[in-house]
């Protein structure tokens, strides 16, 4: 009897320094950056276009002919935003100059798609936040 719960006791000891052991390094592993953050800031303006007409493609059911002006007005905002980021100093708030663009964009949006296509993409972008 002492014989057997010494053995069980040696095995769960054993057992939870292998646990131990093997958790051990993922416990002390670096914290890694969030990888959609660290992949949208490699994109270029053009990708972070094309990538929302995708999004509006298949959410709103965008049509071939709205697709070049919708594109167009994408990558014109895109490129606005890295204007904006590229030209402000560091440690100066650039978010006013960036909502300020986006509002415009979301003007000439809501103009190029249909009142029910602009529905479900504001829908689309809530759900999203």
């Amino acid at each position: 009897m002492i014989k057997t719960i010494l053995l069980a006791s040696s095995l769960v000891l054993s057992s939870l320094s292998i646990f131990a052991q093997t958790a051990a390094p993922a416990i002390a592993a670096p914290v890694k950056k969030d990888v959609k953050t660290v992949a949208q800031n490699k994109l270029t303006s053009e990708e972070r276009a094309t990538n929302t007409l995708r999004q509006m493609i298949s959410v709103c059911s965008i049509k071939k002919e709205q697709t070049p002006q919708i594109k167009q007005i994408l990558l014109e905002t895109e490129n606005s935003i890295d204007k904006i980021i590229l030209s402000t100093p560091k440690g100066k708030d650039s978010t006013s100059a960036i909502s300020a663009v986006k509002k415009e964009s979301d003007a000439k949006l809501s103009k190029a798609m249909s009142p029910e296509q602009w529905k479900l993409w504001l829908e689309f972008r809530t759900k999203q936040k």
